[in-house]
């Protein structure tokens, strides 16, 4: 009876979690499924494109310059498929020719396009 009650309470404590991670207004998330389109920014950023005015960078710990292209897909793999900004801690970037992985080392909103470009 103890151990269903603990087991209650873990669940409500890490549902309540999982909706502070997304409602907080600090945070600014999206899912890894809204990716629209990325651009390579410099040897070590990944724009990713959500929607016209939502952009956000991506900044890798490996060099992504000569791994990724235009010609190639990319993939994103995060916890709970949700990547908010800040730490990019378990954040995986995948592309290439050869498919690599690329740890995410932080995530910023890209400031948004001036009108006309």
């Amino acid at each position: 009876m103890i151990r269903n009650g603990l087991l209650a309470v873990a669940a409500v404590l890490t549902l309540a979690g999982c909706a502070n991670a997304q409602t907080s207004d600090d945070r600014d998330c999206f899912t890894i499924r809204s990716v629209r389109g990325y651009e390579v920014v410099d040897d070590r950023t990944v724009l990713v494109r959500i929607s016209d005015d939502r952009r956000y960078l991506l900044e890798t710990v490996e060099n992504v310059d000569r791994a990724l292209d235009w010609s190639s897909a990319i993939a994103l793999d995060a916890p709970g498929n949700f990547v908010c900004t800040g730490s990019g801690s378990g954040v995986q970037l995948f592309g290439g020719r050869e498919r690599r992985s690329f740890l995410v080392r932080s995530v910023t909103r890209a400031p948004e396009p001036a009108q006309g470009s």
